[in-house]
């Protein structure tokens, strides 16, 4: 994913990410609203493992978050992807602005 958005930035698209707060993370423009980190490895004991479970089916942080970053961004195209057990996202706009008359 990330050597995709590379040949996208290469082409003069604008690309972004939305993701889980991770302390690997490089650098984003959008990581102040990206949902706190779920830690699975090892999975949280007992009614935690359940939380983390049912927060990686469905996340009201996430959902706030991408909505943000959508309204933000604005991109005109989304592709969905999964980088290890991080959900992340990465947007390319299209045109890029050289391809717009």
């Amino acid at each position: 994913m990330l050597e995709l958005a590379d040949l996208q930035r290469a082409a003069g698209h604008e690309v972004e990410f939305f993701g889980m707060e991770h302390q690997l993370n490089p650098p984003h423009r959008y990581a102040d609203r990206f949902p706190k980190q779920v830690q699975l490895d090892p999975p949280p004991p007992g009614l935690g493992r359940r939380a983390a479970v049912a927060r990686m089916v469905y996340s009201p942080a996430s959902r706030r978050g991408m909505e943000e970053v959508v309204r933000s961004f604005r991109p005109h195209v989304a592709t969905c992807t999964s980088i290890t057990s991080c959900r992340r996202r990465c947007w390319c706009r299209w045109p890029a602005p050289a391809c717009r008359p």
